[in-house]
């Protein structure tokens, strides 16, 4: 092995050591400082912004793909506008087959920066808040479980 490339292994196990030692002196120091002694860092919250939920979203009738459309466009505008968000927008509904009138089950909308996680775009932040609002993992209710799923 080259001189070179164990030199280089040696300085990235040392980078990554200090790294290391450095965070876990600043989650010593938070810790002790009492902040998110509560929480004790382990949960994650996914919430949206208050203008999303003073919204008459839910008291509306959609009646097309279009109108349901355009309410995933309004998010998306209104969460850049409100500066809340990234310009995504989502809306989750259940349709009845038989009128063709859908009612809105839930929005989502890019809450990436300001909650500081990468995984909620709008879509996920959607999902997440229907499964909350159906109390059930599956938006299906053809794979509603009741909660007696047993995994093998």
């Amino acid at each position: 092995m080259p001189a070179s490339s164990g030199s280089a292994s040696s300085l990235i196990f040392a980078s990554s050591a200090t790294v290391a030692a450095v965070f876990a002196a600043y989650r010593i120091y938070r810790w002790s400082s009492g902040r998110n002694r509560e929480a004790g860092d382990h949960r994650v919250t996914v919430s949206l912004p208050p203008w999303a939920t003073e919204e008459n979203y839910f008291s509306r009738t959609y009646d097309t793909d279009d109108e349901m459309m355009a309410l995933a466009v309004e998010l998306s505008a209104r969460n850049v506008a409100e500066k809340t968000g990234g310009p995504f927008g989502c809306a989750i509904y259940k349709r009845n087959l038989e009128t063709g009138c859908a009612e809105l089950v839930s929005v989502g909308m890019n809450r990436v920066v300001p909650l500081h996680n990468s995984t909620l775009h709008g879509e996920t932040v959607a999902i997440q808040m229907a499964q909350r609002k159906l109390k059930n993992f599956a938006l299906s209710p053809e794979e509603d479980d009741g909660g007696e799923r047993r995994y093998q």
